[in-house]
Order: C-alpha cells, then structure tokens, then sequence
C-alpha cells in the first residue's frame, strides 16, 4: 500500500503590531487633512448688507421720520454719495413705539424722558471676534439744557448714547437743516460670542416735542476677526508629521 504524500503544513508568518514611521507619517497626513476640513469649514460670514445705504433703506427696518440724504444737504457722507437722516420731526413716534420697535423692555426709554424719536434697525450674523463699526453725526437746534436734552444712541448689547445736546463735541454746522453737529464720529463694537444679532440706531426728543434733532448715520460695516491662514497651520502641521517620522526612524535604526 503506497503512502499518500505528505502535505506541509503553511505556518501564518507573523503579523507585526508596531507602528511603523510610514504608519505614523500616514496617521498625521490623515490629521492634516481633517485639519485642513474644519479650519476652511467653520467660520460664516457676517451678513449686514447696505450699510452705506446706497441702495436707499432695503434691508433696514424704519420709524418714525427717516430719508435718505446726499452733499446738498450741507453735510457729505462717508462713504458713496447717501447717508441716512433720521429725526424727531413730523411723524416722530412715541417712546412706548420705539421701544417696541427697538425690542426694548418697557420704560427704557421713557424711564429717559424720552417724548418721540425715530429709528432704524437690521438684523445679521456675526462670528466672535467681529468688529462692527459706523459712522454717526449727531446734529440738533436744542442748545444745552438737561431739561430737553435731545439725544442720539445705538441698541446692541443694550442702549448707549452716542451724544446729547450737552456734548463737547458740537459746533457749528454746515447742515441746511441744523445749527450745530458733532461732526462725523466712529462707534465700535466686537461681538464676542458668534449669532444673530439686531442693530438699532435712533434719535429722541427729551422733555417736548418742539426743536429739532437728527442723527445721520453711514458705512455700517462688520470686519471679520483676524484668524491664521489655513496654508500657514496645515504648513505647521505638515512639519510636525515630518518631525513624527524623523522620530520613529530613529526609534527603528
């Protein structure tokens, strides 16, 4: 009886579990890349349009007595050739209306002795980090006084003043419609939290409704944060890889 040949048993060759350098270079190119992803994906821009109102108030929401006004007006604007003029004249609306209008809790205003006013407001999102700024010049016919001290003010965060009849920096006008103005002047703002946000600009009479103030507003701009071009990280991130394979080919040498 003849034996039947005898088949060799095959040994699995052993499978190796230490990262290799290539096995590590390849885990950070992976890094990089998702890297890369979320440093590009993030971020939204800020979403305020036509805060020069050249295209007249779209986009802007409105009370009270507002216009759109360019150089003959006496006064030139910032930024194109319109700017926005709001005042406390003819259908002016009461310090109970603007607080609605401006979303204010009630008796904000009129805790103030705000009697009317006008306003302007705009919705938009903004990242943390964001500036936004504009430019304002507060323009009134009320000399100082404390009793009827017409004012100008923003809402964001809160209710600021920009400037009142009291202020130190009006002087003589150059307005057709206005003894005296602050000239135009900057307000800044930086969000430090990323959302929606409404701005609201206003003028208000104090105590009557009787002499004029006004508020011109102009290149309403949002500036995004600084924050580090994504050529510049994944380059630094690229040399820490390569310092990653430097080590573990000395691990194996």
């Amino acid at each position: 009886m003849t034996n039947a040949p005898q088949i060799a048993a095959t040994v699995p060759l052993p499978i190796s579990t230490q990262r290799t350098p290539m096995m590590n270079f390849s885990r950070t190119a992976l890094l990089i890349a998702l890297s890369g992803t979320v440093l590009t994906g993030t971020a939204q821009a800020a979403t305020l349009s036509n805060g020069s109102f050249e295209q007249n108030f779209t986009g802007w929401n409105r009370t009270g007595n507002t216009s759109i006004q360019n150089a003959s007006s006496g006064i030139n604007p910032v930024d194109g050739t319109n700017q926005a003029l709001l005042t406390n004249a003819g259908a002016a609306t009461g310090a109970t209306g603007l607080e609605d209008f401006f979303e204010l809790t009630a008796g904000t205003l009129n805790g103030l002795g705000v009697f009317n006013g006008a306003g302007i407001s705009q919705s938009f999102t903004a990242n943390a980090g964001d500036t936004l700024s504009l430019s304002w010049n507060f323009l009134t016919n009320e000399p100082p006084t404390t009793v009827t001290n017409d004012f100008a003010f923003v809402v964001l965060n809160g209710v600021t003043t920009l400037a009142d009849t009291n202020s130190s920096l009006l002087g003589a006008s150059s307005s057709i419609f206005f003894d005296s103005d602050t000239g135009y002047q900057t307000f800044n703002f930086t969000f430090a939290t990323s959302g929606i946000f409404t701005l609201g600009l206003g003028v208000a009479n104090v105590g009557d409704a009787q002499i004029l103030s006004g508020l011109l507003v102009d290149q309403v701009t949002v500036t995004p944060a600084a924050v580090p071009e994504p050529a510049t990280v994944l380059g630094t991130l690229a040399l820490g890889g390569l310092a990653l394979l430097k080590k573990g080919t000395r691990k194996q040498s």
